[in-house]
C-alpha cells in the first residue's frame, strides 16, 4: 500500500527531474550573491517582496507551507517551525555566507515556479534596491492607505502606539512614505490626566472579544493542516501584540481560556482532517497511513488508539 498522497508524488517527481538536470546538464556555477538576488527578483514578481526587495516573510512562510505539505518537508529533512527566527527558510534569502544544501535550493526554485535553464542562463539580476522616497507607485500608496484606514476603523479608540503594534510593517511604510496623510487620518493620543483609566475598557473588551471569535473561525476554516487553537495562535492570526492579554479585558480573556484546545481534542481534529483529505484524494485508508499523513510519525501507540477510535465514526 502506498502511504503517500498524489500531491507528494507530483512534487517529488518534479524535484527528481530537476535533480537529474542539475547532475547531467553541466550548468555553470553561480555565486551565492547571484542566487540571492535571483530569488529576491522572483519573490518580488510573486508579490512576496517589496519593490526595494524586502521580503514579506510571513507571506513567504505561509505560501511555502501551502505549496509543500508538512509530510513532504519532513521526508526531505526540510521541515521548520514558522515562528522560530532561526528556521532555515527565514534565513535562506539573506546575505549570510552560511552554506545552503543543494536539496533546499531545488525546493526553493521549484516553489518559485522557475525552471533550471532560466535560473542558470539568466544574466541580469537586481535583488535589493535602495529604499528611496521617489519610488512610491500610486497603486502602492492607495492600497496601503486603504489597509491603514481599515485598521484604524477596526481598532476604534486605539492609541497610535497600539495601532503601530497591530500593523507593524504597514505603519512603518505609511509613516515613512506618506507622513502628511498619516498625520491627517490617524487619531492623536489624547492627553491622559487619568492615565489608563481614560480607556473605555468595557468597549475595548467587547471589540477584542468580537475579533478573537473571528480569529477562531479563521483558524478552524484555514486550508491545510489544522492549527491548534491557543491564545498565542489567536493573537498571531490577528497580528496583535501582548497587550491583548490585558487583565482588564475580562470577557476576552475568559473566552481565550474557554476556547483553548487541549492536546487530545487537537489530535482528534488533525486525525479527522487527515482522513477527510485522504478520502478526497481517494487514498487507501489505514491507521498507519493516517498517522503519517497527519504528521504524528508512525510509532506513537497513543495516537494509534485515537485513530482507531476516530475511524469508528466513519463506519
Amino acid at each position: 500500500m502506498d502511504p503517500y498522497p498524489i500531491k507528494i508524488k507530483e512534487l517529488n517527481i518534479e524535484y527528481v527531474q530537476n535533480a537529474e538536470l542539475l547532475l547531467h546538464n553541466g550548468y555553470p556555477r553561480k555565486e551565492l550573491d547571484y542566487i540571492i538576488r535571483f530569488y529576491i527578483d522572483r519573490l518580488r514578481e510573486k508579490g512576496l517582496a517589496s519593490s526595494n526587495g524586502s521580503l514579506y516573510m510571513k507571506e513567504v512562510l505561509s505560501q511555502f507551507m501551502l505549496y509543500y505539505p508538512e509530510q513532504y518537508l519532513e521526508l526531505m529533512q526540510s521541515s521548520f517551525t514558522p515562528d522560530s527566527p532561526s528556521n532555515w527558510l527565514r534565513l535562506f534569502v539573506t546575505g549570510s555566507n552560511k552554506n545552503r544544501i543543494p536539496l533546499r535550493h531545488l525546493l526553493y526554485i521549484q516553489f518559485l515556479g522557475v525552471d533550471l535553464d532560466t535560473f542558470f542562463r539568466s544574466d541580469v539580476v537586481v535583488g535589493k534596491k535602495p529604499d528611496t522616497k521617489s519610488f512610491n507607485p500610486i497603486f502602492d500608496i492607495k492600497k496601503r492607505r486603504e489597509k491603514w484606514m481599515k485598521l484604524v476603523t477596526e481598532n476604534h479608540g486605539a492609541t497610535r502606539s497600539e495601532l503601530k503594534e497591530i500593523g507593524k510593517g504597514l505603519h512603518t511604510w505609511i509613516f515613512r512614505h506618506d507622513r502628511e496623510w498619516y498625520e491627517k487620518v490617524t487619531p492623536r493620543n489624547k492627553a491622559r490626566k487619568r492615565s489608563a483609566d481614560s480607556i473605555d475598557w468595557e468597549q475595548r473588551d467587547t471589540d477584542c472579544l468580537r475579533i478573537a471569535k473571528q480569529a477562531v473561525e479563521t483558524i478552524l476554516n484555514r486550508d491545510g493542516k489544522p492549527t491548534r487553537i491557543t491564545p498565542t495562535n489567536i493573537r498571531n492570526t490577528l497580528g496583535i501584540g501582548s497587550w491583548f492579554n490585558n487583565k482588564k479585558l475580562i470577557k476576552t480573556n475568559q473566552f481565550l481560556q474557554e476556547v483553548k484546545e487541549n492536546t487530545e481534542h487537537f489530535r482528534i481534529r488533525k486525525i479527522k482532517w487527515a482522513i477527510d483529505e485522504m478520502l478526497s484524494n481517494e487514498d487507501t485508508i489505514t491507521p498507519y497511513k493516517i498517522q503519517l499523513f497527519a504528521g504524528f510519525g508512525g510509532s506513537n501507540k497513543e495516537i494509534r488508539e485515537l485513530i482507531l477510535q476516530t475511524l469508528e465514526e466513519y463506519k
